[in-house]
């Protein structure tokens, strides 16, 4: 009778063993093996509110993920799945569960770039924004001065005032709010050059410095020549003459101007 006990004993000793050294095969096998994603670059986007449970789930159903229960339980020890964080994340070929779970975690999400080039018009910058599909468009509908409104107070001619840079975005930032951080980084930019302009300028306000600034750039590309053409613009401010520069009529013109400019135009 012992002896049968002692027997049933090591058997399931045995089978327990042999378990947990298919659990831990299995498990390592769970965590070596990358996620898998059907292309590269590809995204996935958690969205606010997602917990642990709906994030496995929805890997194992998108065919990303193998094994939805061992990821609930790593984040769980690991302290990683109360730590998600909302936003679009790249998940890359290679990516190990443990991997994606800390980029998550780390909120390390995907950074969308916008170009604001020198010497667009406003009407340019509205196309690239409403261009690019990551941005949550806004202001669809809205005439310039009251997107001026919007992202300013106050209903002013837009031309200038959004400083040309490349802005760095998350997925589904407005385009309020791209606009209102050129706004303002603008501001302060010309605010400061205005502060240390030079005495004996014929420019009432900083803006008719900004517009004098557009005009000198697009006339000459050469840095050493925009010295000269600033002069001349300033003499013939201080005598109240014309300034019969291109790029005005060029501006003015906007659309309808084809090809070269000619003299019906001036």
């Amino acid at each position: 009778m012992h002896i049968r006990i002692r027997r049933l004993f090591a058997v399931l000793f045995i089978i327990l063993v042999s378990a947990l050294l298919w659990l831990y095969s299995d498990w390592r096998w769970f965590s070596l093996t990358p996620l898998t994603p059907p292309e590269q670059p590809f995204y996935y986007i958690v969205y606010p509110g997602m917990n642990i449970t709906a994030l496995a789930h929805d890997l194992y159903e998108r065919d990303l993920l193998k094994k939805p229960r061992y990821f609930t339980t790593l984040a769980k020890f690991s302290g990683l799945g109360t730590q998600l964080k909302a936003g679009e994340y790249h998940l890359r070929e290679g990516m190990r569960p443990r991997d994606f779970l800390q980029k998550i975690a780390n909120g390390d999400v995907v950074m969308h770039r916008l170009v604001l080039l020198e010497g667009w018009n406003f009407k340019q910058v509205m196309a690239a924004l409403q261009a690019n599909p990551k941005i949550k468009q806004k202001l669809q509908g809205l005439s310039a001065e009251e997107i001026m409104r919007v992202i300013s107070g106050d209903a002013k001619h837009p031309e200038g005032l959004l400083f040309p840079d490349t802005y760095q975005f998350t997925l589904g930032l407005s385009d309020i709010a791209i606009l209102r951080h050129a706004y303002e980084t603008m501001h302060t930019k010309l605010e400061n050059i205005w502060q240390n302009r030079d005495d004996g300028l014929p420019y009432q306000t900083a803006y008719e410095a900004l517009i004098v600034a557009s005009i000198i750039e697009k006339e000459t590309a050469l840095e050493q020549e925009r010295p000269l053409v600033a002069s001349v613009i300033v003499n013939r401010l201080r005598k109240r003459m014309r300034l019969q520069v291109d790029p005005t009529v060029i501006y003015g013109l906007g659309e309808e101007l084809t090809g070269a400019l000619k003299h019906s135009h001036l």
